[in-house]
């Protein structure tokens, strides 16, 4: 194999591509089909491609009518749940940047990753990660707003449902709102920061771009067809990024840890 002719090949088809534009285009070729499963209350549940455009639409959306936009950093805290991968992308339609947290992290420790990316939103799967951020409010002053996903939020804190309606309404009143906040997302525009485990010092933000995660996609196409099929997700989300937006971008991805 040429290995320069296999990059030049790759850089190619990857030009001027982002993973706003891979989630369109997943959108338009398999709308109806199931893009996420998971089990909730035992009982399996699915989103298709639509509706999950749809859902992460809505948090772009809502995200955008709090301020947050391009060059902003978003925290989540939650385990493997639809919701997880839904404000990700939703953060980076808006134009910014998700930092998934580990979720063992104490709170010490979040609000040093949320101090050094400077990050303004912060979504939590539920009460018990909500606590870890309320005992660091105070010391962080750039993380303005608090989404929580389950359960009943207190005052000053933003529940999921609330941001989605949001969002709906911004949709509904103005319907090409959602693509002009991702259409001048850039190949080279961050798309992610990753904290290392800080086991040498503190943990450091390691930058990956949207050109990153599409040159990753288009290389493992190379040698196994990203076409419609279910995709395990066994550890969580949190361990590598790169591998979950591969799944992204695929036709059925499973969040659940089972198919």
């Amino acid at each position: 194999m040429d290995v320069l002719a296999e990059r030049a090949a790759i850089d190619a088809a990857v030009s001027g591509k982002t993973v706003c534009t891979a989630f369109a285009d997943a959108v338009a070729k398999w709308g109806d089909r199931p893009a996420l499963h998971w089990k909730e209350n035992g009982d399996w549940r699915t989103l298709t491609w639509k509706e999950y455009r749809d859902q992460v639409a809505a948090v772009t959306l809502g995200l955008r009518s709090l301020g947050f936009g391009p060059g902003q950093f978003g925290l989540i805290m939650a385990r493997n749940a639809p919701e997880h991968v839904i404000a990700d992308l939703g953060i980076v339609h808006a134009g910014g940047a998700a930092i998934s947290v580990y979720n063992t992290l104490a709170p010490e420790q979040i609000e040093y990753v949320a101090n050094h990316s400077e990050a303004t939103v912060a979504f939590v799967e539920d009460g018990a990660f909500l606590q870890k951020f309320l005992a660091i409010r105070e010391s962080t002053p750039n993380l303005r707003h608090l989404v929580l996903v389950r359960g009943n939020a207190p005052e000053g804190v933003m529940t999921w449902q609330s941001l989605i309606e949001r969002g709906r309404e911004m949709d509904e009143a103005e319907p090409k709102a959602f693509e002009e906040s991702w259409r001048p997302v850039g190949p080279e525009d961050t798309i992610s920061l990753i904290y290392t485990s800080g086991t040498t010092g503190p943990p450091k933000g390691v930058v990956y771009s949207h050109n990153n995660i599409m040159w990753t996609v288009e290389s493992v196409q190379r040698f196994w067809a990203i076409e419609p099929q279910v995709g395990l997700a066994l550890l969580p989300l949190r361990r590598d990024r790169k591998a979950e937006r591969a799944i992204v971008v695929g036709d059925v991805a499973d969040r659940s840890g089972a198919a």
